[in-house]
Protein backbone atom coordinates (compact mmCIF):
# COMPACT_ATOMS: atom_id res chain seq x y z
CA UNK A 1 0.00 0.00 0.00
CA UNK A 2 1.91 3.37 -1.11
CA UNK A 3 1.92 6.59 1.15
CA UNK A 4 -0.80 7.94 -0.96
CA UNK A 5 -3.50 5.72 -0.33
CA UNK A 6 -2.78 5.09 3.39
CA UNK A 7 -2.99 9.11 3.99
CA UNK A 8 -6.24 8.70 1.91
CA UNK A 9 -7.45 6.10 4.91
CA UNK A 10 -6.24 8.31 7.52
CA UNK A 11 -7.63 11.37 6.45
CA UNK A 12 -11.28 9.78 5.99
CA UNK A 13 -10.73 8.08 9.27
CA UNK A 14 -10.11 11.19 11.01
CA UNK A 15 -13.47 12.91 9.12
CA UNK A 16 -15.70 9.89 10.44
CA UNK A 17 -13.95 10.42 14.14
CA UNK A 18 -14.64 14.23 14.06
CA UNK A 19 -18.39 13.53 12.59
CA UNK A 20 -19.03 11.30 15.80
CA UNK A 21 -17.75 13.57 18.23
CA UNK A 22 -19.95 15.79 16.69
CA UNK A 23 -22.78 13.75 16.98
CA UNK A 24 -22.05 12.66 20.16
CA UNK A 25 -22.16 16.71 21.35
CA UNK A 26 -25.48 16.82 20.07
CA UNK A 27 -26.74 13.90 21.86
CA UNK A 28 -25.01 15.25 25.26
CA UNK A 29 -26.52 18.88 24.97
CA UNK A 30 -29.63 17.69 25.20
CA UNK A 31 -31.73 18.75 27.98
CA UNK A 32 -31.83 15.95 31.13
CA UNK A 33 -35.39 14.78 32.55
CA UNK A 34 -35.69 12.46 35.43
CA UNK A 35 -37.83 9.57 34.77
CA UNK A 36 -38.20 7.58 37.33
CA UNK A 37 -37.41 7.23 41.50
CA UNK A 38 -37.20 3.95 43.18
CA UNK A 39 -36.90 3.88 46.99
CA UNK A 40 -37.57 1.28 49.76
CA UNK A 41 -40.94 3.02 49.48
CA UNK A 42 -42.02 2.42 46.39
CA UNK A 43 -41.87 4.04 42.74
CA UNK A 44 -42.29 7.43 41.38
CA UNK A 45 -42.83 7.90 38.07
CA UNK A 46 -42.31 11.69 36.26
CA UNK A 47 -44.33 12.49 33.22
CA UNK A 48 -43.50 15.16 30.85
CA UNK A 49 -45.86 17.22 28.47
CA UNK A 50 -45.33 17.16 24.81
CA UNK A 51 -43.58 20.79 25.60
CA UNK A 52 -41.04 18.46 28.31
CA UNK A 53 -42.82 20.08 31.05
CA UNK A 54 -43.57 18.27 34.59
CA UNK A 55 -46.99 17.65 34.28
CA UNK A 56 -47.82 14.54 36.43
CA UNK A 57 -46.31 12.72 39.42
CA UNK A 58 -47.25 9.29 39.85
CA UNK A 59 -46.02 7.15 42.72
CA UNK A 60 -46.75 3.35 43.35
CA UNK A 61 -46.43 2.25 47.03
CA UNK A 62 -44.94 -0.94 48.28
CA UNK A 63 -48.61 -2.25 48.55
CA UNK A 64 -50.33 -1.28 45.72
CA UNK A 65 -51.58 2.07 46.31
CA UNK A 66 -51.14 4.69 43.70
CA UNK A 67 -50.96 8.49 44.26
CA UNK A 68 -51.14 10.71 40.85
CA UNK A 69 -50.68 14.65 41.77
CA UNK A 70 -51.32 16.57 38.82
CA UNK A 71 -50.29 20.07 38.05
CA UNK A 72 -53.36 22.30 35.81
CA UNK A 73 -52.67 26.32 36.37
CA UNK A 74 -49.54 28.19 36.23
CA UNK A 75 -48.69 31.87 37.43
CA UNK A 76 -46.23 33.84 34.36
CA UNK A 77 -43.04 32.17 35.71
CA UNK A 78 -43.98 28.72 34.90
CA UNK A 79 -44.70 27.72 38.35
CA UNK A 80 -47.57 25.68 39.49
CA UNK A 81 -50.41 27.44 41.30
CA UNK A 82 -53.03 24.63 41.65
CA UNK A 83 -51.98 20.55 41.20
CA UNK A 84 -54.36 17.56 41.98
CA UNK A 85 -53.85 14.35 43.95
CA UNK A 86 -55.80 11.45 43.98
CA UNK A 87 -54.99 8.56 46.02
CA UNK A 88 -57.57 5.50 46.24
CA UNK A 89 -60.20 7.27 44.85
CA UNK A 90 -60.08 10.51 47.12
CA UNK A 91 -59.10 13.48 46.06
CA UNK A 92 -57.39 16.65 47.02
CA UNK A 93 -55.95 20.20 45.87
CA UNK A 94 -53.45 22.09 46.29
CA UNK A 95 -52.95 25.68 46.22
CA UNK A 96 -49.50 27.79 45.72
CA UNK A 97 -48.82 31.29 46.32
CA UNK A 98 -45.86 32.99 45.49
CA UNK A 99 -43.87 36.71 46.02
CA UNK A 100 -42.24 38.83 43.92
CA UNK A 101 -39.32 36.66 43.56
CA UNK A 102 -41.14 33.97 42.55
CA UNK A 103 -40.59 31.96 46.26
CA UNK A 104 -43.08 29.68 47.69
CA UNK A 105 -44.80 31.57 50.57
CA UNK A 106 -47.83 29.79 50.94
CA UNK A 107 -49.80 26.50 49.87
CA UNK A 108 -53.06 25.43 50.95
CA UNK A 109 -54.58 22.13 50.96
CA UNK A 110 -58.22 21.34 50.88
CA UNK A 111 -60.11 18.04 50.87
CA UNK A 112 -63.76 18.07 49.74
CA UNK A 113 -63.23 22.47 49.13
CA UNK A 114 -62.81 22.60 52.80
CA UNK A 115 -59.19 23.52 54.24
CA UNK A 116 -57.29 20.64 55.88
CA UNK A 117 -53.73 22.04 56.24
CA UNK A 118 -51.98 25.91 55.30
CA UNK A 119 -48.36 25.66 54.92
CA UNK A 120 -46.37 29.05 55.29
CA UNK A 121 -43.47 30.38 54.28
CA UNK A 122 -40.59 33.15 54.98
CA UNK A 123 -37.33 34.06 53.93
CA UNK A 124 -33.90 35.91 55.14
CA UNK A 125 -30.91 36.14 53.28
CA UNK A 126 -29.74 32.34 54.51
CA UNK A 127 -32.20 30.89 55.98
CA UNK A 128 -35.92 29.75 55.40
CA UNK A 129 -38.93 28.86 58.08
CA UNK A 130 -42.15 27.02 57.11
CA UNK A 131 -44.81 26.47 59.63
CA UNK A 132 -47.78 23.88 59.11
CA UNK A 133 -51.11 25.06 60.69
CA UNK A 134 -54.75 22.89 60.90
CA UNK A 135 -57.87 24.37 59.04
CA UNK A 136 -58.79 25.68 62.93
CA UNK A 137 -55.30 27.73 63.01
CA UNK A 138 -53.32 25.68 65.41
CA UNK A 139 -49.72 25.14 65.00
CA UNK A 140 -48.90 21.35 63.79
CA UNK A 141 -45.03 21.62 63.37
CA UNK A 142 -42.88 24.42 62.25
CA UNK A 143 -38.87 24.05 60.55
CA UNK A 144 -36.07 26.25 60.32
CA UNK A 145 -33.67 25.82 57.38
CA UNK A 146 -30.23 27.53 57.08
CA UNK A 147 -28.18 27.89 53.79
CA UNK A 148 -24.55 28.01 53.15
CA UNK A 149 -23.04 30.06 50.68
CA UNK A 150 -23.34 27.82 47.36
CA UNK A 151 -27.58 27.69 48.12
CA UNK A 152 -27.13 24.32 50.50
CA UNK A 153 -28.72 23.19 53.14
CA UNK A 154 -26.25 23.82 56.34
CA UNK A 155 -28.48 22.66 58.84
CA UNK A 156 -32.33 22.41 60.31
CA UNK A 157 -34.16 22.42 63.06
CA UNK A 158 -37.53 20.89 63.68
CA UNK A 159 -40.25 22.22 66.14
CA UNK A 160 -43.60 20.40 67.51
CA UNK A 161 -47.18 21.36 67.85
CA UNK A 162 -46.11 23.58 70.99
CA UNK A 163 -43.27 24.68 69.20
CA UNK A 164 -40.69 22.77 71.36
CA UNK A 165 -37.10 22.21 69.56
CA UNK A 166 -37.54 18.26 69.20
CA UNK A 167 -34.36 17.28 66.45
CA UNK A 168 -31.53 19.16 65.40
CA UNK A 169 -29.83 18.44 61.70
CA UNK A 170 -26.41 19.39 60.77
CA UNK A 171 -25.26 18.83 56.92
CA UNK A 172 -21.49 18.42 57.42
CA UNK A 173 -20.95 17.65 53.27
CA UNK A 174 -22.08 18.12 49.85
CA UNK A 175 -19.92 16.57 47.00
CA UNK A 176 -19.70 19.03 43.54
CA UNK A 177 -22.50 17.13 41.50
CA UNK A 178 -25.70 18.14 40.36
CA UNK A 179 -28.74 17.17 42.78
CA UNK A 180 -32.31 16.64 41.88
CA UNK A 181 -33.60 19.83 42.54
CA UNK A 182 -33.85 20.99 38.88
CA UNK A 183 -36.48 18.60 38.33
CA UNK A 184 -39.18 19.87 40.67
CA UNK A 185 -41.04 22.78 41.70
CA UNK A 186 -40.98 24.79 44.47
CA UNK A 187 -43.83 23.03 46.40
CA UNK A 188 -42.58 19.50 45.79
CA UNK A 189 -38.59 20.25 47.09
CA UNK A 190 -40.53 22.39 49.93
CA UNK A 191 -37.48 25.16 47.93
CA UNK A 192 -34.77 24.01 50.52
CA UNK A 193 -34.08 20.81 48.32
CA UNK A 194 -29.79 21.69 47.70
CA UNK A 195 -27.89 22.37 44.82
CA UNK A 196 -25.76 19.78 45.21
CA UNK A 197 -26.09 16.00 46.94
CA UNK A 198 -25.49 15.52 50.85
CA UNK A 199 -22.53 13.13 52.00
CA UNK A 200 -23.18 13.27 55.25
CA UNK A 201 -24.97 14.64 58.07
CA UNK A 202 -25.87 14.30 61.84
CA UNK A 203 -29.37 14.08 63.42
CA UNK A 204 -29.57 14.84 67.25
CA UNK A 205 -32.91 14.25 69.25
CA UNK A 206 -33.38 17.37 71.53
CA UNK A 207 -36.35 16.59 73.13
CA UNK A 208 -37.03 13.64 75.06
CA UNK A 209 -33.84 12.16 74.16
CA UNK A 210 -30.17 12.89 73.33
CA UNK A 211 -29.42 10.35 71.02
CA UNK A 212 -27.12 11.50 67.84
CA UNK A 213 -27.37 9.43 64.60
CA UNK A 214 -24.66 10.08 61.71
CA UNK A 215 -26.57 9.62 58.41
CA UNK A 216 -23.49 8.57 55.85
CA UNK A 217 -24.48 8.89 52.08
CA UNK A 218 -23.06 7.63 49.80
CA UNK A 219 -23.88 8.60 45.72
CA UNK A 220 -23.34 6.72 42.32
CA UNK A 221 -23.49 9.37 39.19
CA UNK A 222 -23.97 8.71 35.74
CA UNK A 223 -21.79 10.93 33.18
CA UNK A 224 -23.63 14.03 33.14
CA UNK A 225 -23.09 14.09 37.20
CA UNK A 226 -26.69 13.18 37.96
CA UNK A 227 -26.63 10.53 40.75
CA UNK A 228 -28.38 7.19 39.63
CA UNK A 229 -27.86 5.56 43.07
CA UNK A 230 -27.87 6.81 46.71
CA UNK A 231 -26.75 5.04 49.69
CA UNK A 232 -27.88 5.93 53.18
CA UNK A 233 -26.63 4.34 56.35
CA UNK A 234 -27.38 5.30 59.89
CA UNK A 235 -25.29 4.70 62.71
CA UNK A 236 -25.40 3.46 65.63
CA UNK A 237 -28.41 1.75 64.39
CA UNK A 238 -26.69 0.13 60.69
CA UNK A 239 -30.33 0.84 59.03
CA UNK A 240 -28.80 0.92 55.41
CA UNK A 241 -31.51 1.75 52.44
CA UNK A 242 -30.83 2.82 48.59
CA UNK A 243 -32.65 5.07 45.95
CA UNK A 244 -32.05 4.97 42.58
CA UNK A 245 -32.52 7.15 39.77
CA UNK A 246 -33.30 6.84 36.36
CA UNK A 247 -33.16 9.30 33.27
CA UNK A 248 -33.86 10.31 29.85
CA UNK A 249 -32.80 13.14 27.34
CA UNK A 250 -34.66 14.93 25.24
Amino acid sequence: MNAIKILSILMCLSTFICCKKSNDQQHDNRKTYLTKLTNINGTTIFNYNPENKLASITFTATDGTITTQTYSDFNAAGLPTKSTIVQAGETTTKEMEYDGQNRLVKITVREADAIYKTSVYSYTSNSMEYSNYSSSGSLWGRFVYTFDVKGNVSGYTVYNSSNVLTERITCNAYDDKKSLKEFYYHEDTRPFMSFNNNNLSEMQSVSGGTETYTHTYTHEYNQDGYPTKRTLRIMPTEFETTVTYEYTKR
